[in-house]
């Protein structure tokens, strides 16, 4: 028997499976095109100046790839079983195993073969058509372009080339292992109740409690180290809670007699247990992606959303000139800063513009902490211990609050952003002052709050401020200070406000040899921040897309897999005297159970996710917490309406196939 003979064989054990090898074929592929465009992602630019976005889009390519792993093993299971009959008479009428490995190794390199190119195809089909309509859609400044890359067709290769020869080993193993007998009664074996493992389940609400625990505690820099470390918690958890915490609940609904002695329960509670080890993976992949798909897009249309609040938060006025000093006084800074206030005003007036709600700040930024009621220092490395520390005079301090805070020379003004018990006397470079508490700062200094403690200092004079400049130690950061003139216009329109911002950057350029400033001008950043905040948009609702896409497809065929699996089951209790609207009943029951138990474990996942995802927006400029909580809501409302949409379609096929 030659190659040809075990090619053609190969053919026609595709074709004569094709209601099983088709679903499979096109799971397959339509895994690779995801996986294919999620690291293509990885070759934009905007991404690939991202360093945090290109780490989320290998994390995504990761967790895709092992999706794919998982799904990929269940699916193979489930039509391997199918076939051991057939597989079964090949032993039974002369060909050895050897035989049967050859043409499996045959028809997995075939299905292998075009589902991989048909993946790659339509990654990049897809992938093009799909940056044309979002870019349509979005109508963003500077478009966003698909980037086609060898390097991603390779890795494609290799991965899923990796998954097919796993798949195959698995199956020559169980041919291997099998005796023909076997293999001809296998395929009508009866489920076994499976057992549910405590460990298991114990480990899994573990992992969760870990995931969920680090979101709620989350408090500094960290935020983003430990939002990944929390997601592969929950991730791995999640499979645990299914795995083995769905048959534990099952089992003790059993032992419920007044409940599962009824014929409803019986057949829905009595399903479910039997098929749960075939349920549970595809239920944890369902409940993993529909968590993915509501906080990718949420996030990042907070951030477009919240794009003005993020402006006027890091500008409060619409202009705003900072001097940094290199040394200097703060007395000699505000000589400078005067002189640029002057020709701002001057130039203005020229052209016939008013300058409005002027105020000046002189600040000093360091890092440090307080320890036995003593200011320290400490560099800028961004630790956890690190505390955000400004420092300026009650002039300036009264001028943005409005207030009329009065320190004598002994004292100084204390504010915490962590609610934290304020010293009675804190030493300062040597100098002992006694504290004055202020529990609330304007909301121009609002803008400086951050995921670090933040500590702001009033000083009674900018004086003050320049000793303590002096008596800093040799091994310390020098204090310097960052002086800025903010100001508003009258009003005029978004074209003229930029204009004018453009022409007014182009006069303060001529005093660069004379001071190390920059101009900041709201009506220039808002493109910007439009511009990379609609990129966020953009990627978010792409990746959506895939996750959502992963959805369908695992839900689709599951529905398929099972109600085959089910058939027969359902068929048998009609017979034995059941009616059928009682087993459509409970196998409605049974889907409704289903479907609907990973979109509650998702918006779960999502409730106990918010707060680390809440800071995660506030280090990227979002800080207004309405606008998060909206964006989450709305997403989830209309990811669970079009989850509604899969399970009455889906439903539908499971319900044609065990009837």
């Amino acid at each position: 028997m030659g190659f040809k003979f075990f090619l053609r064989m190969a053919v026609r054990n595709l074709k004569s499976n094709r209601k099983f090898y088709g679903p499979f074929m096109v799971a397959a592929a339509i895994t690779a095109a995801m996986f294919f465009m999620m690291i293509s992602l990885l070759e934009i630019s905007f991404v690939e100046n991202n360093s945090s976005l290109s780490a989320l889009i290998t994390i995504g390519g990761t967790v895709i790839g092992l999706f794919s792993v998982i799904f990929l093993i269940y699916t193979n299971s489930v039509i391997q079983k199918t076939r051991q009959k057939e597989l079964g008479l090949y032993s039974v009428l002369g060909l050895e195993k050897k035989h049967l490995v050859r043409v499996m190794f045959l028809e997995n390199s075939l299905v292998a073969c075009g589902s991989i190119l048909l993946g790659i195809v339509g990654g990049i089909v897809f992938g093009y058509l799909n940056f044309l309509f979002i870019n349509y859609l979005m109508q963003l400044p500077v478009p966003m372009e698909f980037a086609f890359a060898p390097l991603s067709v390779l890795l494609t290769v290799l991965v899923f080339a990796g998954i097919f020869t796993l798949l195959f080993s698995f199956n020559v193993l169980r041919i291997v292992r099998a005796k023909p007998i076997h293999l001809l009664k296998e395929s009508s074996a009866g489920e076994r109740e499976p057992k549910g493992s405590w460990l298991i389940f114990l480990a899994g609400l573990l992992f969760v409690g870990a995931g969920y625990w680090l979101s709620l505690t989350t408090e500094d820099i960290k935020v983003f180290v430990n939002l990944l470390l929390a997601i592969v918690l929950v991730i791995i958890g999640t499979y645990g809670l299914f795995t083995a915490g769905s048959i534990i609940i099952l089992k003790l609904m059993k032992r419920n007699k007044k409940l599962y002695y009824k014929p409803g329960p019986f057949i829905s509670i009595s399903g479910m247990l039997y098929r749960m080890k075939a349920h549970a993976v595809g239920l944890a992949n369902i409940s993993i992606l529909s968590t993915m798909v509501i906080v990718a897009v949420s996030t990042t249309l907070s951030m477009y959303v919240g794009t003005e609040k993020t402006l006027e938060a890091l500008s409060p006025t619409e202009h705003s000139v900072t001097i940094i000093s290199s040394g200097q006084s703060g007395e000699l800074l505000t000589e400078q800063l005067g002189d640029m206030q002057g020709a701002v005003q001057n130039y203005s007036a020229e052209r016939g513009r008013q300058v409005t709600d002027l105020t000046l700040v002189r600040m000093v930024n360091l890092m440090g902490s307080i320890e036995n009621n003593e200011l320290l220092q400490s560099d800028y490395s961004f630790t956890s211990e690190s505390w955000d520390i400004r420092l300026l005079p009650q002039m300036d301090f009264n001028q943005l609050a409005g207030t009329n805070l009065q320190l004598a020379d002994h004292e100084l003004g204390f504010y915490s952003s962590k609610d934290k018990a304020a010293p009675e006397n804190l030493t300062v470079w040597g100098q002992t002052y006694a504290v004055k508490v202020i529990d609330e700062i304007p909301e121009s200094l609002k803008n400086y709050e951050s995921l670090y403690e933040l500590n702001m200092i009033v000083m009674p004079t900018v004086q003050a401020i320049d000793r303590l400049n002096s008596l800093t130690k040799e091994d310390d950061f020098p204090l310097n200070y960052n002086a800025s003139l903010a100001f508003n216009l009258n009003e005029a329109s978004q074209a003229e406000d930029k204009q004018y911002s453009q022409e007014l950057h182009a006069f303060l350029d001529r005093y660069e040899a004379d001071y190390d400033f920059y101009y900041r001008a709201r009506a220039e950043q808002r493109e910007e921040w439009y511009i990379m905040n609609g990129g966020f948009l953009f990627l978010g609702i792409f990746l959506g897309g895939l996750f959502l896409i992963g959805t369908i497809l695992i839900t689709y065929f599951k529905q398929i897999s099972e109600g085959m699996a089910d058939r027969e089951r359902i068929q048998i209790m009609q017979k034995v005297g059941l009616s059928r609207e009682m087993t459509k009943k409970a196998t409605n029951a049974q889907v409704l159970w289903l479907f609907f138990l990973p979109i509650v474990v998702a918006v779960i996942h999502t409730i106990f996710a918010f707060p680390i995802l809440n800071k995660l927006l506030a280090l990227l400029g979002v800080a207004n917490i309405t606008i998060v909580l909206l964006s989450i809501a709305s997403v989830a409302l209309v990811f669970m309406a079009i989850y509604w949409l899969i399970y009455k379609a889906t439903s539908k096929v499971y319900l044609d196939i065990v009837e």
